[in-house]
Formats: structure tokens, sequence, C-alpha cells
């Protein structure tokens, strides 16, 4: 559907993500797809963001402090922070410099006040900064909570909650769920933990991540007609979370399996892990798999539209007993590809349309033997699997319909 850009706009709103991104970088652009139809509805929107992605060293072009871009009627403003590479104190650093510099932004000559303010997790300096301006210019305040900081590092990553980086997000979440006028979650079930927190259960959306169809080609039938070539791909974060030895270990496995041959694993992607499971491949001579970096979101279904098989992998962990917020799946399911998922949540979509194979969380034997499995199936068992997923995700994930209730719940406010 074309998207009008000439309405008469009703309202401005500015959606704050230090990470959202153009579809010439690698990553989501759930913020530009849900903007840009936004406009559509009437809204006038500018999205402030991080000119330097925060899973590379890439960053936007420019020099200035402040950059300014209009990209399918949104208008994005580039802010330049300092570099970072990894999970350190750098990295704190620049979240809480994107923070401050919000601040700089709202007394800058270049935006007009907005009637909403939307700001957007993971991290919640930015969302904080955001809410306080909104107080300043007394205008309602949307909080997007697309993960759950910081119990994600209590779950994930072994901290005690009373670490001063924990204790202090404790503080702030509790701030930004009793001060948000609307809160929008991409986490299915996370709404009984918001309102442990103080949140009023009655202001809290699901509006999950989904999948901008005029971004991707018709898509293909998985191409296994040559059973002597299985390509198996992952393509999203190299973090913590995501697990990746798992893949390493099961590319390992299936490497010494009778049956094994032709079996090969890419992993596109960048993140804190990236450097060491490089290491892994090479230290381990595992030489049926490729680790090949990060995919423009305009390339990177071109990468899914070559492989068999999609894969999934995530940490064994309680936290997601609240909900995940999938992104790299509905991608997947887009392009019609089976998808071998390690999860253990009551959310699963793979689970819920038969688009795949649920295995145990950090289990490399039973992801080896689900990619085995779906070797030995016919051309058109595989090609139903994915035209399941296809279908869920048209159904359940269409920005074009996920825009139009986000259209619905902010329009409530202003």
């Amino acid at each position: 559907m074309a998207i009008d850009y000439t309405a008469e706009p009703a309202a401005r709103i500015w959606m704050v993500n230090q990470y959202a991104i153009t579809s010439e970088r690698s990553g989501g652009t759930r913020h530009l797809s849900l903007a840009k139809r936004l406009v559509k509805y009437g809204w006038q929107v500018s999205i402030i963001a991080s000119k330097s992605h925060h899973q590379s060293i890439e960053e936007h072009a420019g020099s200035q402090s402040m950059e300014t871009e209009t990209v399918e009627g949104v208008t994005f403003y580039w802010l330049k922070l300092p570099k970072y590479y990894g999970n350190s104190l750098k990295r704190i650093w620049n979240m809480l410099s994107f923070a401050v510099l919000l601040f700089k932004f709202l007394f800058s000559k270049s935006p007009k006040k907005p009637d909403l303010i939307y700001g957007s997790s993971p991290h919640l300096f930015g969302a904080f900064s955001s809410l306080i301006i909104a107080k300043i210019l007394r205008v309602p305040f949307v909080l997007e909570v697309r993960d759950l900081w910081p119990q994600t590092f209590i779950d994930l990553g072994g901290y005690s909650k009373w670490h001063p980086f924990i204790w202090g997000n404790l503080i702030l979440e509790t701030i930004l769920y009793r001060n948000a006028d609307r809160i929008i979650t991409l986490l299915p079930g996370s709404e009984k933990h918001m309102k442990s927190k103080g949140a009023n259960i009655n202001r809290i959306s699901w509006v999950p991540n989904g999948i901008d169809f005029s971004m991707l080609d018709m898509p293909s039938q998985p191409s296994v007609n040559n059973q002597k070539e299985f390509n198996c791909v992952y393509a999203g974060a190299h973090g913590l979370a995501n697990a990746l030895d798992t893949i390493l270990d099961t590319a390992k496995i299936v490497s010494e399996h009778s049956e094994g041959s032709g079996i090969t694993f890419e992993l596109y992607g960048e993140g804190p892990e990236r450097a060491r499971l490089d290491d892994r491949v090479k230290n381990e001579g595992i030489e049926n798999i490729s680790i090949l970096g990060p995919v423009s979101k305009k390339d990177i279904y071109q990468v899914i539209q070559r492989s068999a098989v999609m894969l999934e992998s995530k940490q064994d962990t309680s936290l997601y007993k609240w909900g995940m917020s999938f992104n790299k799946i509905f991608d997947y399911f887009a392009c019609k590809k089976p998808v071998i998922i390690g999860l253990a949540a009551d959310y699963n979509p793979v689970a819920e349309c038969n688009a795949g194979r649920v295995v145990p969380p950090e289990d490399p034997q039973a992801m080896a033997a689900a990619i085995l499995e779906l070797k030995k199936m016919s051309s058109e068992s595989l090609v139903s699997m994915g035209e399941l997923g296809y279908e869920y995700v048209r159904q359940h994930h269409d920005f074009e319909d996920l825009a139009s209730k986000l259209d619905t719940l902010l329009k409530e406010l202003v």
C-alpha cells in the first residue's frame, strides 16, 4: 500500500530511540516502519537516535554534532556520541551521553515542540530523559519496553540487585512505569512484572515487532532440492543472550555425524561476543561454519532467501517467563523459511504456527538432531513449514496493522 505523505499533520511526535536506524544499516527498523505509517495517519514524526550503531563502530555520515535526514517522510535527528565497542564502561558512558544530549536537542533550533514524546528502551537513561522533557513541555509520555532492564542483567548476567548500576536502573524503571501515560510493550506476558513495579495495568498495550513487507521482494521457497547442500543461517546480534556457542557446538556435532555432509552454517551480525566466537572457530578448527559480519536490513532478506533453514538460539533462563521481543524470527517467516529455535518460553511463534522445530535452549545435541531431521525431509514438507510461518506473520505481525493499532493508542492521548 502506497503511503501518502501529503496529509496535514494532526500532531507532532518525537520518537526517542538511541538505536533507531534506516534500512541502509544493520539491525532492527521497527521505528522507521512504524513512523512512516504514522505519517500516513496524519502524524509528523521525528526520530532522535545516535549517529553510531550500537553493534558496530559504523557511524552515520556527517561530522556535525547533530545531523538531520528525512527518510520516507520521517525526520531523523542523528546525535554524535562517544564511540564504544563491546560491553564496557564506555558503553554506559555512551548511554548517559545520549540521555544528556537529549536536553541539548530540546533547546536546539531544529525541532518544533511535540504533542507527544515516545521514549523507547532497552536502556532506561534515554527514556528517563524523555520523561523529564515531556514533563517540562507538559505533553504526554509513552514508554516503549523492548527489553526488561535491569531484570535482564540480573537473570542473564548474574548481577545482584544491589549492584549500583542495577539498583539505579531499578529506581529508573519504577519511576518510568509509574509516570508513563501509556506503556507499549513488545513482550507478551510482561504486564505482571510491570504491575509489580507500580505500572497501571490499564495503561499497558502490546504492540509487538513485525514485518515491513515493503522492504522485501516476494519470498521464495526453500532451495532444498539439492540435498547435498543444506545451509543453516543465523542473522542477528552476537551477544550473551543469543547463546551462539550453542550453534558453534551444533556445527561441530553435525560435522562429525555420518549424515552431516553438505550441511553448512553461516552467522551474520555483530556484537560483543563476535571476536570470541571468531577465535573459537579458528582455534577449534570448525570448518563447516562461517562468521560473516553484519548485513544491512535491506540486504538481509537476500541472505535469508539463500538458506535452507534458519536458526535461533537463546540462553536457558527464567527471564523469558515475562515474554520475549521477537524480531529475526518474523524476518525468517516472511521469507518462508523453516526455523529451528532453542528456547524455553511460554510464547514461542515457531511452536504457535508449527513453522519448524523447537528444541531445549543451549542443547547442541538437540539442535543438531533437528537439523539432520529437516535435511531428510522432502522439499514439499519444508515448503509447507515455511508457508505456515509466512501466513502467521502476515496475519499477526504486519506493520501496516501494528501501526494502525499504535495510531489509535497514541491519538487517545492528544
